[in-house]
């Protein structure tokens, strides 16, 4: 049956699918309605649902509970109270007004370290993650270990490395054992505790006619002493004793003897030493007489003429006077160029006596000239 109006005339057929075109219009319109208060309940809620789910809740009205769980458990929270939150980020579980959205809940979890759900759950008390060591007590515990290594390393080498030979190099007129037992090291001794400056000092103060070059140490079990030996050139009777100060070069106070006993050294007169320390040189006296003394000494040691000096005077240092082993007076005058006047002295000594003619005083000027008297 067709209906008839006076602008439009419809068949029947078209207005029944009209009509169903406006219901079903109708239903979409609701259909929206109804999602848009999903939506707004879901806010008000408190759910924490990411801009897109929001989006398609409001569009097509899901309500997946398990979905949201799942969601729920994603970002923290509780799976029986819709509206609270775990205290995994800090929030008051009675606040709802201040719970973030969704936004920065995806930031603050995206930047999180990713853990498993037993770890994000507490993990028990075997996930529980420990404080670390202070750094000054794991600093310690290094120091400790470092020095309990060293200590077990020096004591190895203690009772392993000790000193099994002494060896001497350097001495002549000096016996090899009685430099070896003045220098205090013993036999099995531990290498380590030798010490150089030790033995120095000890020759110094008890034996200074041996001069402690270097001591070297052969490892593991040989000692090595470099000496040179201090040759004594003269006597020095010291003043208000009995005692004669035995000196070698330097002026070095080599030993004190007694002042009867026979040598074959020069004497040296007109000094006056009160005292004499052994490996120290002589300073007690007029400073201008030990000048000369030294210079004398070492003139000797240079010309080698000791053996053919009896006595020294230097009393006046203008007017040096000296006596040869023979009996022949010597006059030298000062201290200039003694090493020339000692060795014309030498050559002149041995003329006079080649010619056994002793009974004359020899005098020596220092400029090649010599005669006698």
């Amino acid at each position: 049956m067709a209906k008839h109006s006076k602008n439009n005339i419809i068949s029947y057929d078209e207005a029944k699918q009209k009509k169903l075109h406006e219901k079903e219009e109708s239903d979409i319109g609701r259909h929206f309605k109804n999602g848009a208060d999903a939506h707004e309940d879901v806010q008000n809620e408190g759910n924490n649902d990411d801009a897109q789910n929001n989006t398609e809740r409001a569009k097509y009205g899901y309500k997946n509970a398990s979905k949201n769980r799942n969601l729920r458990l994603r970002y923290g929270y509780d799976e029986d109270a819709r509206t609270s939150r775990q205290p995994k980020y800090g929030y008051d579980e009675h606040a709802n007004n201040d719970i973030p959205d969704d936004a920065q809940y995806e930031e603050e979890y995206d930047d999180a370290p990713q853990e498993g759900a037993f770890a994000r759950r507490g993990g028990g008390k075997y996930g529980q993650q420990k404080d670390p060591l202070p750094r000054n007590l794991v600093n310690l515990i290094i120091i400790a270990a470092m020095s309990l290594i060293l200590a077990i390393i020096l004591f190895a080498m203690y009772s392993q490395y000790v000193v099994e030979k002494i060896d001497v190099i350097g001495n002549d007129a000096i016996n090899y054992y009685e430099i070896t037992e003045l220098c205090g090291v013993e036999y099995k001794q531990s290498m380590l505790s030798v010490k150089e400056e030790d033995i120095i000092a000890t020759f110094e103060s008890q034996k200074p006619m041996i001069k402690v070059i270097a001591v070297k140490k052969v490892w593991p079990n040989v000692l090595e002493i470099y000496v040179k030996e201090r040759p004594p050139v003269c006597f020095i009777i010291l003043k208000g004793s009995q005692k004669c100060a035995l000196i070698g070069e330097g002026n070095i106070c080599l030993s004190i003897i007694d002042i009867y006993l026979d040598g074959d050294l020069p004497r040296i007169f007109g000094v006056d030493v009160g005292k004499g320390e052994l490996g120290i040189e002589i300073t007690d006296g007029e400073t201008r007489k030990l000048e000369v003394l030294k210079e004398m000494i070492d003139a000797m040691v240079i010309t080698n003429c000791i053996s053919e000096i009896e006595s020294i005077n230097i009393s006046n240092t203008t007017n040096i006077t000296m006596v040869s082993v023979h009996g022949i007076p010597i006059e030298i005058g000062d201290s200039t160029n003694l090493s020339n006047k000692l060795a014309d002295v030498k050559v002149m000594l041995k003329l006079l006596v080649s010619q056994n003619n002793t009974d004359v005083t020899l005098i020596v000027t220092g400029d090649g000239n010599a005669y006698t008297e």
